[in-house]
């Protein structure tokens, strides 16, 4: 896939449209977290950095995206989150440990805020929580804030060096895809046989 999609971006040209294409795999990347928005936003990044753009316009439109999605998993938290924490969440945890969490997320969730871009796969769903437990727009905003600018500089300042050095990246990411691949085979075989062992077992 990262192959692919470095092809289609050298099959034209660098140029404005680069920059909003990072906001936008920023944007996807939060709302739909099994995307590999991180990745890709580095490869484009680098593509972009071909054409000129710098790791500020770059972080910057990263940002931007992430905090649009963010805003909106907020307030999907606030107005029906509290329907998945204390049903979906609850039905599997037990309704006392879902309140415990949200006792402490409210207080300390800037915390968890601050700390959500650096954790794959969570990110998106502790601004839910966020919301779901309380905690006010404006700490959460700030923490959020704080959060995806330090992680779309790191991500920038990647694609910076990427974009500097085409031919090398491009080899890294074959491998990376390659082995990527191969740990999701590995991880789905693992879960069926899981799941076919917890079937037998029942």
């Amino acid at each position: 896939m990262i192959e692919w999609f470095l092809g289609l971006l050298e099959s034209t040209p660098p140029g404005d449209w680069v920059v909003p294409l990072l906001g936008v795999i920023a944007l996807v990347e939060t709302l739909f977290p099994p995307v590999p928005g991180d990745l890709l936003f580095v490869v484009t990044a680098g593509w972009a950095r071909v054409g000129g753009s710098s790791a500020a316009t770059m972080a910057a439109a990263g940002f931007l995206g992430c905090m649009v999605s963010s805003v909106g998993l907020y307030v999907f938290g606030r107005t029906a989150g509290r329907a998945f924490t204390r049903g979906f969440l609850a039905r599997r945890l037990g309704l006392q440990k879902v309140r415990r969490a949200e006792v402490l997320f409210r207080q300390h969730g800037p915390f968890a805020l601050v700390a959500s871009r650096f954790i794959p796969g969570v990110r998106s769903l502790l601004v839910v929580v966020a919301g779901a437990s309380g905690m006010g727009p404006v700490r959460s905003t700030l923490a959020v804030s704080v959060s995806a600018a330090a992680w779309y500089a790191l991500l920038a300042a990647a694609g910076v060096v990427a974009g500097d050095n085409m031919e090398t990246a491009r080899a890294f990411l074959h491998s990376y895809e390659r082995w990527i691949w191969l740990a999701a085979g590995l991880a789905l075989l693992v879960y069926a046989g899981f799941h076919l062992a917890r079937r037998r077992s029942g």
